[in-house]
């Protein structure tokens, strides 16, 4: 009996990333936008409720979409065997590698809704299972102008792809997930490392992360990967997997992480540039991407997917405990010790957007983690002030003595006091304080 259960549990895995291709056997190829509808309807995956305005208004915009680019997805959605393998759920710490062809018809697929068995309910599938389908994004809550400027994201994707098959590209590049579980990471860990915190490298406000091809670059990341990107979402996270359409396929394999969990993307390429943020953000036009390709045929790219602690519905202060420290400190280390990423991290005010994070704590958690894991931090602040007019004399006066991770650790995670925490680590060495305020 056990075994007929793990049988069946297997299957259940496999089932959840598996297209139901009989919706293109039952419907021929949409020719209007009226035809497009049935089809994304008969797969019984989408509300029958859910408006298709921003689909049907971002297509006009593409004067091929329906002679050239609907065709193509159509074709390409519908895999040989050899073309898209099954595989299960990532669901703990192992890798997925597809190559650039998979990737293009699990998001044919997407585009179709055809993934039924992962219905789209506010950006999940389920308690665990991020959403694949694109049906939020035809539709539903959020700015229909950031929607239609994702959308021209994902049809710049395809077009691109298109031309690549049209010029015989066997688009077998390879794009890998890999996700990485926290190990050695107990106070006692943290307290007994000797090594020195490693000199940051500040970059100037208002530059972004994503000008750092060849770093790591980390992403802010929900817990459910990609958080809202084939929906509402328009800041950090959501904008980087539409600008680069092969990171959300990681979507459709990896469960929610835990709190001791990280996952890295390796090899994803960049097709298109943003204009604006937040509700303002629109498509800025296609963009080519000059990342080298590795000998493992890969592009040189890797994103670290980390979820800082949320505080929204909890206490501030509760993010300067000890053991939400130990949280962030083993949710940014997990991927270290194993993965195969650049010496330098691009990262910036992680977890102090909307997560309401106290970008101070943030930076030396983050400056502390990499420092053990022998990386250096190349800090993007934006226009975080705090960091723009204080880190530097906290990175003086900690690199000056000689400051261990250790020592650090002690700090945080056995004398921290809420507020006020670029102070505190600097009055613990009777150098200078600073009033934020003046």
């Amino acid at each position: 009996m056990a075994e007929v259960s793990v049988l069946a549990s297997e299957r259940s895995a496999m089932l959840a990333t598996e297209p139901n291709l009989g919706v293109f056997r039952r419907c021929a190829i949409p020719r209007t936008f009226e035809e497009l509808e049935r089809v994304i309807r008969a797969s019984d995956s989408v509300d029958a409720a859910r408006p298709l305005m921003n689909l049907k208004l971002a297509s006009q915009r593409v004067p091929s979409f329906f002679s050239a680019l609907l065709p193509f997805l159509w074709d390409e959605g519908q895999p040989a065997p050899e073309t898209l393998r099954p595989r299960p759920l990532l669901a703990a710490p192992g890798v997925v590698t597809l190559s650039q062809r998979e990737c293009l018809c699990v998001l044919a697929n997407a585009f179709f809704c055809s993934f039924t068995n992962r219905k789209s309910d506010n950006c999940v599938s389920g308690p665990d299972l991020p959403s694949i389908n694109f049906d939020e994004l035809y539709g539903g809550y959020g700015s229909q102008s950031v929607a239609r400027g994702k959308l021209h994201m994902l049809f710049e994707y395809f077009e691109r792809m298109a031309q690549r098959r049209a010029k015989g590209d066997r688009l077998d590049r390879r794009i890998s997930f890999e996700r990485y579980q926290a190990q050695h990471s107990t106070v006692r860990d943290w307290l007994e490392c000797e090594a020195p915190l490693a000199r940051p490298s500040l970059q100037a406000a208002g530059l972004s992360i994503d000008e750092a091809k060849d770093a790591l670059r980390v992403d802010f990341a929900n817990r459910i990967l990609g958080g809202a990107a084939v929906a509402y979402g328009c800041v950090q996270e959501e904008i980087m997997f539409c600008l680069s359409p092969e990171l959300i396929v990681g979507r459709l394999y990896c469960p929610a992480m835990r709190d001791d969990e990280a996952i890295v993307i390796r090899g994803a390429e960049q097709f298109s540039k943003p204009e604006g943020y937040g509700f303002d953000l629109l498509f800025g036009g296609g963009y080519e991407d000059r990342s080298p390709l590795g000998r493992d045929n890969m592009l040189t790219t890797s994103i670290l997917a980390v979820d800082a602690s949320d505080f929204r519905s909890r206490p501030a202060s509760d993010q300067y405990t000890p053991a939400l420290v130990l949280r962030e400190l083993g949710k940014l280390w997990a991927a270290f010790p194993n993965a195969t990423v650049p010496q330098a991290v691009a990262t910036g005010n992680w977890g102090c957007g909307v997560f309401e994070g106290d970008v101070e704590l943030k930076f030396l958690i983050q400056w502390m983690a990499l420092s053990r894991a022998e990386k250096t931090m190349h800090y993007f602040p934006w226009s975080e002030k705090i960091i723009v007019q204080y880190a530097p004399a906290v990175v003086e006066a900690l690199c000056a003595t000689g400051t261990t991770v250790g020592e650090c650790a002690k700090f945080l995670l056995e004398d921290l006091k809420p507020g006020k925490v670029f102070e505190q680590a600097l009055q613990r060495g009777g150098r200078i304080s600073y009033n934020k305020f003046s």
